[in-house]
Order: C-alpha cells, then sequence, then structure tokens
C-alpha cells in the first residue's frame, strides 16, 4: 500500500465515508505500479458488506 495513495483518499472531500473505505482497500491491493485488481468478493471482505455494495452502479 502506497503512503501517497492513502493521502490522496484522505484528501478526496466529494467522498462519503463508505467511498473512501471502498478506496483504502484499492489501495490495500495496489501494486508499485498503481495497477490492482482485487475481485468484488475481497474488496466486499475488506470493507466488511456486501459483494452487491462494492459493485459499480447499473447504468
Amino acid at each position: 500500500m502506497s503512503a501517497e495513495h492513502m493521502g490522496m483518499v484522505f484528501a478526496a472531500g466529494e467522498l462519503d465515508g463508505s467511498e473512501k473505505l471502498l478506496l483504502l482497500s484499492y489501495t490495500n491491493w495496489t501494486d508499485p505500479y498503481g495497477f490492482c485488481w482485487p475481485s468484488e468478493e475481497r474488496l466486499a471482505d475488506d470493507c466488511g458488506t456486501s459483494r452487491s455494495t462494492v459493485q459499480p452502479p447499473q447504468p
């Protein structure tokens, strides 16, 4: 996890707490090049929520 990535999440004032928690989970799985590919199941487990909660909104 990059401290820089974490700082960016905390600085994102337009996000609510659950959105920040999800982004922090992404930073935990980010490689040194800034890429990450965690599954929805992994993100849901990290955030203590359901898989449907971490899925992107459907159009």
